[in-house]
Parts: C-alpha cells; sequence; structure tokens
C-alpha cells in the first residue's frame, strides 16, 4: 500500500510517526 503525501506534508508526516516512535519507547522502559 503507497500513501501519496503532498510533498509538503512529507516533513510533518514523518514527525509524526517520530513521536509516535519515542512515545512507544518511552512506555516500553517505563
Amino acid at each position: 500500500v503507497l500513501l501519496v503525501i503532498p510533498h509538503g506534508d512529507l516533513r510533518s508526516f514523518h514527525r509524526l510517526i517520530e513521536s509516535i516512535f519515542q512515545l512507544q519507547r518511552l512506555h516500553m522502559v517505563q
């Protein structure tokens, strides 16, 4: 499945994924 994202939104989308991964890491550590 390919997600077509406007090039301008790509950075914000990547940031969103990174923040989600960081939250998961924090929950796993605790």
